[in-house]
């Protein structure tokens, strides 16, 4: 028993407190005798812990970090309250249960995640780990030939790569580095120093021929004026990576570069029509070992300056002959005797007398015009002849029949083209041809006008429906000698764009980039052999525009509508091939140039940047 302990409260007497073991004994000095107490309330982990109240047991709660040098400061915070220290560890004392915490960051260093500790004696330990922050530090390579194995060391430390980037990851802080050149070329930097503070670094490489060991490989194309610019761009791309080798693409009509490639002037010639072997060995001397390589697709199309006054809004392929035809000063190979599908009109004009606008349709056979009564277009009883006038806006361009299907319109048809005051319907049409050999006019032949002849070359292409007229790829071929003429697609869009009376034919990625011609100076056109509801063109396909199909491009567009034969988008009918062509098998430098452009990303983001259509998108 402990000795007793004197207490006193206010108005009460003086009491005797003893206590023994877990009873408390009072002696009550007035009284004179032991009373026999238990306590009321309370809780404690540690028997002997606290005087005159209830006590919680705390236990230390150890949280141990690795990472972080003994210097650093670094906190914790638990059940929202924040502890922090510099060292191994800090201890926070808490009592039974579970808590949350989370780490504060700490410059430098990856933010460790937090969590929850569950606190019960004796003690609770968490262990951290802060991982040093690093960068992205990237090494990015022009001039080295595609699969070239290049390598960067940076702080002792080597990565190679075959592509063009070689990638590291450190810490903030200043290093050097030095550049594994590949053998035959110099790099520039060869070596530095960069510093990394708390953003990802990216350094440029640049590799170019070691012109002490000789000159760089040269690769020399020529050819159409169709693929210059697709290949001219796989040129600039391929240079890019290979600085051993030069490019020299020159343009000259596909005749000229098959002609070049044969004689061996040239490594590659450019053909914008489906080439044959045998046209080539029969028509310019090639040897059997040649080589035929297609690389993408393009279209030839009908084109007028885009601000053409006189209210063209599709062509069938029938108005198109005769448009050359009557222009032509010397006697066609075939004379057209329909327009729009339907035997010539009454009073048409006769063969050899150039046509005026308004005498010829505004669109093809069976178009609907807007609201206009004269629509659809249709042929009119009364033939062709004065009458009709402005049609309602927005297509007051056009000729209009007074009373559609029974009176005379210039054209013979319910809607004329027509023209304004600056250029009026009776203005001249002026078709252009190509005075150049050149595959744009072999599809203009074969695939637009419709052209079938019966020459040993045509015959050789009548498989793949672009037979033409002859293989001098020359309109002259077919008979038509127009008084305008142009040389290569350049001369062409710049002579029709410049003349709202012009009408010619182009390269479909080169014209509707062209200034004064664009999208909007592209005529929609319906083939041989085509109507709504018949042939390649029907109401239940999608694509038509005023009984036409404008030539669009992609993988659902219409020029890959009708290299794949599609059943549900309108056929553009004047697509053709970009081709290359070669002697041999191309090998070295030329075999991976072609490499290049038959890469699939590649030739889609070329055809894309060039407005063609890639090979893998048919």
């Amino acid at each position: 028993m402990s000795a007793p302990v004197p207490t006193r409260r206010s108005g009460l007497p003086l009491l005797w407190i003893a206590v023994i073991g877990a009873v408390v004994l009072v002696l009550a000095a007035s009284i004179g005798s032991y009373l026999a107490l238990h306590p009321s309330s309370g809780s404690t982990n540690s028997p002997g812990g606290g005087n005159g109240g209830t006590q919680t047991r705390e236990y230390p709660t150890y949280f141990n970090q690795s990472g972080l040098p003994s210097t650093v400061e670094w906190s914790v915070t638990v059940d929202g309250e924040p502890h922090a220290a510099a060292g191994v560890s800090i201890v926070v004392n808490l009592s039974a249960g579970l808590y949350p915490y989370s780490f504060t960051e700490v410059p430098g260093y990856v933010t460790p995640a937090g969590g929850s500790v569950t606190v019960a004696a004796p003690r609770a330990e968490v262990g951290v780990t802060f991982l040093v922050f690093e960068f992205s530090l990237g090494f990015s390579e022009s001039g080295l030939p595609n699969g070239t194995s290049w390598s960067v060391t940076v702080d002792g430390q080597t990565a190679s790569s075959t592509t063009n980037l070689v990638a590291f990851a450190e810490p903030n802080g200043t290093y050097g580095y030095s550049i594994g050149v590949p053998a035959d070329y110099v790099s520039a930097p060869a070596s530095g120093t960069f510093t990394v503070h708390d953003a990802a670094v990216l350094l440029s490489v640049n590799f170019t021929w070691n012109s002490s060991i000789g000159p760089p490989s040269t690769i020399t194309v020529g050819g159409s004026t169709s693929v210059y610019p697709f290949v001219v761009l796989a040129a600039q791309w391929f240079e890019q990576n290979n600085s051993n080798v030069v490019m020299s693409v020159n343009q000259g009509g596909t005749g000229a570069g098959m002609l070049a490639v044969c004689a061996g002037q040239i490594n590659v010639g450019m053909a914008s029509l489906p080439e044959n072997l045998s046209s080539l060995e029969s028509s310019d001397n090639c040897p059997s070992t040649t080589v035929i390589t297609p690389i993408a697709y393009d279209a030839t199309d009908i084109v007028i300056a885009d601000s053409n006054p006189h209210g063209l809004l599709s062509l069938d392929y029938d108005t198109l002959n005769l448009i050359y035809e009557h222009a032509s000063t010397t006697t066609p190979y075939a004379e057209i005797t329909t327009l729009n599908g339907e035997p010539l009109p009454v009073g048409y004009p006769a063969p050899g007398t150039p046509l005026d606008w308004d005498q010829i349709p505004a669109t093809a056979a069976n178009a609907t015009v807007g609201a206009l009564a004269a629509s659809p277009e249709a042929p009119e009883s009364a033939g062709a002849g004065s009458g009709g006038a402005a049609c309602a806006t927005p297509y007051s361009d056009d000729i209009c029949a007074a009373t559609p299907g029974v009176s005379a319109t210039p054209c013979g048809w319910s809607i004329c083209a027509g023209g304004n005051s600056s250029y009026p319907a009776g203005d001249e049409i002026a078709p252009v041809e190509r005075s150049d050999a050149s595959g744009a006019t072999q599809s203009f032949e074969s695939r637009l006008l419709g052209y079938n002849s019966s020459t040993a070359w045509a015959s050789g292409y009548a498989n793949l429906g672009f037979t033409g007229c002859g293989s001098n790829n020359l309109l002259s071929d077919c008979g038509i000698t127009v008084p305008d003429e142009a040389n290569g697609n350049p001369g062409v869009l710049a002579l029709v764009a410049g003349d709202p009376n012009a009408i010619g034919y182009a390269s479909d990625g080169i014209a509707r980039s062209w200034s004064g011609i664009g999208t909007g100076g592209l005529v929609p056109f319906l083939a041989d052999g085509e109507s709504l509801g018949h042939g390649l063109v029907s109401s239940n396909t999608s694509g038509l525009e005023y009984g036409g199909v404008a030539p669009t491009l992609g993988a659902g567009g219409s020029i890959a509508a009708g290299i794949t034969d599609s059943s549900s988008v309108s056929q553009y009918a004047g697509w053709r091939p970009f081709e290359l062509v070669t002697t041999s098998p191309p090998s070295g430098e030329v075999q991976r140039f072609f490499e290049f452009i038959l890469d699939p990303a590649n030739n889609v983001n070329l055809a894309t940047s060039a407005d063609e259509v890639s090979i893998y998108s048919v």
